[in-house]
């Protein structure tokens, strides 16, 4: 797939922080406590989920 155009880059890093997202916010519910997942930090880790894959697909030659 071709990941080199601005949309392209985007939907990668923007699904992966979502997957990212939905699993921290999973491990939150399960082994801490339910009450603290909110959507302020389900969003605060999609955007850390995202920002932190785009430099490891630059490194790893995913996206250039």
């Amino acid at each position: 797939m071709n990941f080199d155009t601005l949309v392209g880059k985007l939907a990668l890093v923007g699904l992966t922080g979502v997957v990212f997202a939905v699993l921290y916010v999973l491990l939150i519910a399960l082994f801490v406590d339910a009450a603290l997942v909110s959507m302020d930090w389900f969003i605060a880790s999609v955007v850390v989920g995202a920002g932190c894959s785009y430099p490891i697909y630059q490194q790893k030659g995913v996206i250039q």
